[in-house]
């Protein structure tokens, strides 16, 4: 009797609870933020940014994630971290052999990798260095003595897969990453000016065999005073720099705003020391790094993402790649293949890029909240992709004035993708009603983190 009681009493307290929740989703915002896009003015091209960093396939092909990437249109896949296929040692693993010898070289794991990315249409980004280990990287320092030997395996790298050497490919790569992160002792255990001497052999040896490629790095962790002290050091010494590479992990201090700050400090650096020109890539992104965060597959890293995908239309980011967009712990793949969260901040951000126009919208702040429209090319279909990852609103109102289309009728969609109580919704359409006039307005719930895109497009 009292163990019926006891289950009576818990389904009574599920209940209410579950019913309280319902009712809160129902009750109006009180908290708005105000959203207004203006489709007269088009400030700019929407720019994709959706690289990655490894697939789409992974070493001994257990996961094919080709289909995924196309979907969400990646167009830049980084070589880091593939643990041994792409690195100097996996396909030079004797560093005291012949360079010049074919048979001292072993290209078939990541010929593979490669040609998985170039099957989707993406660009390779060549990282020439080595993967991450424990405690450090397998190489983490080459001397004095060997830096002519490793820019020349470097530049026989390049020769196989943009010339054919050794049974090889006419793949025209043409981003050069060399090494990575050698501000940090993981991954570079010898001084500054040493890897700067490094940098100078190999950039001078690639851009003496092909002058087109573009050769940069060093993809910095995070030391700003490295990274100055090596594009001085180029400057000085008129190394080529066709473009500087760096990192971001936001740690306890999350904002994804603060993407555009450090976009900008790089810049000056770049400036500064006479690079107007060289490009700027931000070749490893997330949340977080290191030990264990939930935020790289819950509902606070897809408004992470999402804001942060918006917030780099506002920098000079050439190319950049997540890390990462496999089945890795960080990645956007579980082991078995099926998406985590986070992939549809990507496949949110993709329906954007359908509309590429960019039109001018208020709305966003600096503290995560982004807003961002944009209007395709025939004029046809509006998107605005709406992110919040922490701020105190319930709710936007958004107008969207003088429509491309006049008092034509149109649809409206609306999608969410957020994390109600169980219940997942994953880019879901949850709304499709017909209008007419000419301009828009709507009142929505939201609560951060969460991620909502709506859709107008004229009926024909």
């Amino acid at each position: 009797m009292r163990m019926g009681r006891a289950l009576i009493l818990a389904i009574i307290v599920v209940s209410s609870f579950f019913a309280a929740a319902f009712l809160w989703r129902l009750k109006p915002p009180a908290h708005l933020q105000d959203i207004r896009v203006d489709c007269e003015t088009v400030i700019g091209r929407i720019r994709s940014l959706q690289g990655m960093n490894c697939g789409p396939l992974e070493v001994g092909g257990r996961i094919d994630l080709s289909g995924r990437y196309i979907e969400l249109g990646v167009n830049h896949v980084r070589t880091h971290d593939f643990y041994g296929p792409g690195d100097i040692d996996g396909i030079f693993p004797d560093f005291n052999a012949d360079p010049a010898l074919l048979s001292n070289y072993d290209f078939e794991k990541t010929d593979f990798l490669i040609e998985g990315i170039k099957d989707i249409g993406a660009d390779v980004i060549f990282r020439l260095g080595y993967s991450w280990a424990k405690p450090s990287a397998s190489i983490t320092h080459v001397n004095a003595a060997d830096r002519e030997r490793w820019a020349e395996i470097c530049r026989h790298v390049v020769m196989h897969y943009n010339e054919g050497w050794a049974d090889g490919y006419c793949h025209n790569i043409t981003y050069w990453e060399i090494w990575n992160e050698p501000d940090i002792d993981q991954f570079w255990t010898g001084t500054p000016e040493e890897f700067y001497d490094l940098y100078e052999v190999t950039a001078k040896a690639l851009k003496d065999y092909d002058p087109s490629l573009k050769i940069g790095g060093p993809g910095i962790a995070y030391n700003l005073g490295f990274a100055d002290g090596f594009i001085e050091f180029c400057g000085n010494r008129r190394i080529p720099l066709d473009f500087f590479s760096w990192h971001i992990y936001q740690g306890d201090a999350q904002n994804p705003h603060r993407v555009c700050d450090r976009a900008k400090r790089i810049r000056e650096l770049l400036d500064v020391h006479g690079f107007h020109s060289a490009e700027s890539l931000l070749t490893e992104w997330n949340i977080a790094a290191g030990g264990f965060h939930r935020e790289w597959w819950n509902v606070k890293g897809v408004a992470y993402a999402a804001s942060f995908l918006m917030y780099m239309q506002e920098t000079d980011i050439e190319i950049a790649n997540r890390y990462r967009g496999d089945s890795h712990v960080m990645g956007l793949f579980n082991g078995f293949g099926s998406a985590r969260k986070p992939f549809y901040a990507f496949k949110a951000f993709k329906m954007l890029l359908e509309t590429p126009d960019r039109l001018d919208c208020v709305g966003s702040d600096e503290s995560g909240y982004a807003v961002m429209a944009g209007k395709s090319d025939d004029g046809k279909v509006i998107t605005i992709l709406i992110s919040d990852f922490s701020s105190g609103h319930d709710g936007y109102r958004i107008e969207v004035g003088t429509l491309p289309w006049g008092n034509r009728p149109f649809r409206c969609e609306r999608y969410l993708l957020e994390q109600f109580l169980f219940i997942p919704y994953n880019l879901k359409l949850v709304e499709s009603t017909d209008q007419s006039g000419d301009h828009f307005l709507t009142i929505e719930k939201m609560n951060a983190p969460s991620v909502q895109l709506i859709r107008l497009s004229v009926i024909e």
